[in-house]
């Protein structure tokens, strides 16, 4: 019996001593892995404020791995006051993650002083359970953290949305540019940070190098988003401490001083062509009405009302005239075949400016640039498919590419989304051929 004891003693201890083992080799491997890509995002931290804040965040996890070497020397191996220090300065990264997805969903909103504030806010309870080394400073500042991670998870929604609004009303794609990864990446991160915190209080070896593994599947798929992803600064208004310098700098070949990005359009623009919108209460003298005599009594019989009729046959004139333009350009210069095509883009080919545009479009037409184009792309695909009856069968990823769309995932998506059917079932349902299996997947 006793010999029987001490051999699931033995094996106990060798199982022990194999997992705590694996969690120092993952804990070796997580600090590499963040040194890597310390070193890969210091190259591109120019590139935009997105990276920078991703940058500054790796780095400081790479520093909170490198500083657990304390626990190396007995004296401090099993102190709780040390560990409770250590725990108070990693709550640090908190406000430094927040400031990435921040600055992804919202180009321009992490400031260097938003963050400090946060970081200083933050970084008090570091010196203060120095000083007095009491639980319920520790337990304020976990408190102050979880408020930031709640505050910064319902603001990346808010922005995201936003975000993605702005997108739909300004670009014909969305590869690359949206921020839907944003959104997801935050709420998984600081939940998995939750969950381990909650469900790990009393950390084992075996939770640690779990974590540890989770952590690089998490940050390799954020870090490869993020190194994809482009961000579009024109969608927002600039940040406080740019927009003296952009409202200072004159608009290229004018002596005009304008915004960056604004619709002000050079002189000799085509922008111009279409009548601007008149003031309140101005009757423009080519726009004026002749009434016949019969119809006197119709006609109004105060300035005020004047000026509000022909306010109203000036927006239905421009109206008429930017939908001419606009369809016309449409059908006959195809310019969604382009498949980076932006509002701005389509403005210049259309003869107008960005505002009048997107007016026309969101409110008139009750859609959104985005909605606009791909469904005449959407169009152009149905054209091409309903081709092949004389020009033979070409790939769905041609047909793809060559009605503008910038994926084939892109392509499927939406041409369900307009002719609920995929592009394959189109085809078949187009020649009264039998449909492929439900398992094949589209070309």
């Amino acid at each position: 019996m006793q010999t029987h004891t001490f051999i699931l003693y033995t094996m106990m201890e060798s199982n022990f001593l194999t997992i705590e083992a694996f969690a120092h080799y993952m804990r070796g491997a997580v600090t590499l892995f963040f040194l890597f890509w310390c070193i890969r995002l210091y190259r591109f931290s120019r590139r935009s404020r997105m990276i920078r804040w991703l940058f500054v965040s790796t780095l400081y996890i790479l520093l909170s791995h490198l500083k657990d070497v304390v626990f190396l020397v007995n004296l401090w191996k099993n102190s709780i006051f040390i560990d409770n220090l250590v725990n108070a300065a990693d709550l640090l990264f908190i406000p430094l993650i927040s400031a990435f997805f921040l600055e992804a969903c919202r180009p321009g909103f992490a400031t260097r002083s938003r963050v400090a504030a946060a970081l200083g806010l933050q970084a008090v309870f570091v010196p203060a359970y120095w000083l007095f080394p009491d639980e319920r400073v520790l337990d304020a500042a976990y408190a102050l953290a979880l408020v930031m991670t709640v505050a910064t998870v319902v603001t990346v929604m808010v922005f995201t949305v936003h975000y993605r609004r702005r997108l739909a009303e300004n670009y014909s794609y969305r590869e690359n540019i949206d921020v839907l990864w944003v959104a997801v990446s935050c709420v998984a991160y600081f939940s998995s940070l939750l969950i381990y915190i909650c469900a790990f209080d009393d950390t084992t070896w075996l939770s640690e190098a779990l974590y540890n593994l989770f952590s690089i599947v998490l940050w390799s798929v954020l870090f490869a988003l993020a190194n994809r992803h482009r961000v579009m600064r024109g969608l927002f208004p600039l940040p406080a401490d740019r927009r003296r310098t952009a409202f200072s700098r004159p608009a290229p070949g004018t002596g005009t001083v304008c915004p960056s990005g604004g619709d002000v359009p050079p002189a000799g623009s085509s922008e111009t062509s279409l009548p601007p919108q008149p003031e309140a209460g101005s009757a423009e003298p080519q726009l004026a009405v002749t009434a016949a005599p019969a119809a006197a009594a119709a006609l109004p019989e105060t300035a005020d009302e004047a000026g509000t009729e022909a306010d109203l046959l000036s927006q239905q004139q421009r109206e008429k005239m930017l939908a001419e333009r606009l369809t016309r350009c449409l059908e006959q210069e195809k310019p969604f075949l382009n498949p980076k095509l932006s509002l701005g883009e389509m403005a210049l080919a259309v003869g107008t400016n960005k505002t009048y545009l997107s007016d026309y479009i969101n409110k008139a037409l009750g859609t959104t640039f985005y909605e606009l184009v791909n469904a005449y792309r959407v169009e152009a695909a149905c054209g091409l498919i309903q081709g092949m009856s004389e020009t033979g069968r070409i790939p769905m990823t041609e047909v793809a590419e060559r009605s503008g769309f910038n994926s084939l995932t892109s392509f499927n998506r939406y041409f369900l989304k307009v002719k609920g059917v995929t592009p394959k079932q189109y085809y078949f349902a187009m020649y009264d051929r039998p449909a492929a299996a439900p398992a094949e997947k589209e070309e």
